[in-house]
């Protein structure tokens, strides 16, 4: 892995799973595509924070949304 992309992953607190991802596209681009990744992480880093956010969000709604079901499930009678 190249070492200033892994400086850059550990800077920004990206995730394993995050990690892994960008690795393998980081891998398959050319030269000049890897150097404006690496010119543009921070950009890049934020959108991943804000994206993980929005996702944590969207996970807690869907959870309001059905623990009321799921509690008078619990207390109905099969």
């Amino acid at each position: 892995m190249n070492t200033l992309l892994k400086s850059l992953f550990e800077k920004y607190e990206i995730s394993e799973k995050d990690q892994y991802e960008i690795n393998q596209i980081f891998n398959i681009l050319n030269d000049e595509k890897k150097h404006k990744i690496l010119a543009s992480f921070e950009l890049l880093a934020e959108k991943i924070k804000k994206i993980e956010e929005e996702l944590l969000l969207e996970q807690s709604i869907l959870l309001d949304n059905i623990l009321p079901d799921i509690k008078e499930l619990l207390n109905t009678k099969i």
